[in-house]
């Protein structure tokens, strides 16, 4: 009986971080396009540090990652940081995104 609690405990877990990471690569995918971008690299935040004002005003429901653009317009490659989710419902709210660009 135990071991079927925790079985399906760790099927949930596995289910839900599979789901979560993919839904993150569809929000930035989505905002990409939406915003006339071509994607060049996506990384989590913990490989390259948000700025702090960034990180503190983030939930735990909320992801940042770090990416890398060509902007067609100007052809001009950006970086900066895309918070991705709302403060209350995370990667439920599919269209909620922030971006602070570096050196801007």
């Amino acid at each position: 009986m135990h071991f079927a609690i925790v079985f399906a405990v760790l099927v949930f877990v596995a289910v839900y971080t599979w789901w979560h990471y993919r839904r993150i690569n569809a929000m930035v995918a989505a905002w990409a396009q939406s915003n006339g971008y071509k994607l060049l690299e996506v990384h989590r935040w913990y490989l390259a540090f948000p700025p702090v004002g960034m990180l503190l005003t983030t939930s735990r429901e909320q992801s940042i990652v770090h990416i890398k653009v060509l902007d067609p317009a100007t052809q001009r490659i950006r970086e900066g940081y895309l918070r991705l989710g709302s403060y209350w419902w995370g990667a439920l709210d599919f269209n909620a995104a922030e971006i602070r660009w570096q050196g801007e």
